[in-house]
């Protein structure tokens, strides 16, 4: 997540806020918001990748938000599978990651 907010070398305030969220919920510091500069691509796939199950979801979760927000979508009801301009991004960001994905899995929304 932190390798795709920064690749454009700036991280918006909404990048910044989701990023914020998820070292939240899994109760890391959020100093790495500073070194995203620092963190190589590797480096974050191989944390990605240790991430406890919980974790994992919690970041295929915001992924699926993300999206579904980027396409002006902010209540209802969204699945993998029907994000046309997100789902391959999403499928590919699960499997390098090693995080186990549904694509039929519902994701709801109420914000």
């Amino acid at each position: 997540m932190v390798t795709v907010a920064g690749a454009d070398g700036h991280l918006s305030n909404s990048e910044s806020s989701y990023l914020g969220v998820f070292l939240i919920r899994i109760g890391e510091d959020q100093s790495i918001l500073n070194e995203l500069n620092t963190v190589s691509n590797d480096e974050v796939i191989r944390i990605l990748r240790n991430l406890n199950y919980s974790d994992k979801q919690d970041l295929l979760y915001l992924w699926v938000e993300m999206a579904t927000k980027s396409n002006g979508n902010t209540i209802g009801v969204f699945r993998i599978k029907d994000l046309s301009d997100s789902k391959d991004i999403i499928i590919t960001l699960a499997n390098m990651c090693n995080i186990e994905i549904d694509i039929n899995k519902e994701y709801a929304f109420y914000f």
